[in-house]
């Protein structure tokens, strides 16, 4: 069976390599890390995922997700290969893969509290004249707009 063995991931593969490159492609897409390819592996995303990132949670979700779909294609063309017991992907790549995406209750790591408005955010102009939307608006245009006409800056303040 191994001679007519083929797969869409290595299509030049010869035939009794393809099950050990499907592993291969497996182990790599769960265990690479960003320091060394660029690419974060199933594994990394997950544990930046629990210990909190900067980046969005639905971000890394989806991050994860999609490698998990990735691995599955891979997954199914080792499967078709037969290749189970040639080249065995090992518990612990498939402790990950098997693994549901992380909850928010998982977090381990506290989010930052929520960044003060800026002096000069709408925000903050809202509670320093206790105006909000349009009325806001209007009293920034005359209030700072009007400085941009002369006569008003020729008026002596006393």
């Amino acid at each position: 069976m191994a001679a007519t063995a083929s797969s869409q991931f290595c299509p030049n593969c010869p035939p009794d390599e393809v099950c050990e490159e499907l592993r291969r492609i497996v182990r790599r897409l769960v265990f690479q890390k960003k320091s060394e390819t660029g690419t974060r592996g199933l594994a990394e995303r997950i544990m930046d995922q629990l210990n909190g990132t900067r980046a969005g949670w639905a971000g890394h979700d989806e991050a994860i997700t999609n490698l998990k779909r990735q691995i599955a294609k891979v997954m199914k063309d080792f499967s078709d290969n037969n290749c189970g017991d040639k080249a065995p992907i090992g518990n612990d790549a498939k402790q990950w893969i098997n693994r549901p995406n992380p909850t928010i209750d998982e977090l381990k790591f506290d989010a930052p509290a929520a960044e003060e408005p800026g002096w000069f955010s709408m925000d903050h102009m809202a509670k320093v004249t206790g105006l909000t939307g349009g009325a806001l608006i209007a009293y920034l245009i005359i209030s700072e707009g009007s400085r941009l006409f002369p006569p008003r800056n020729l008026i002596p303040v006393p």
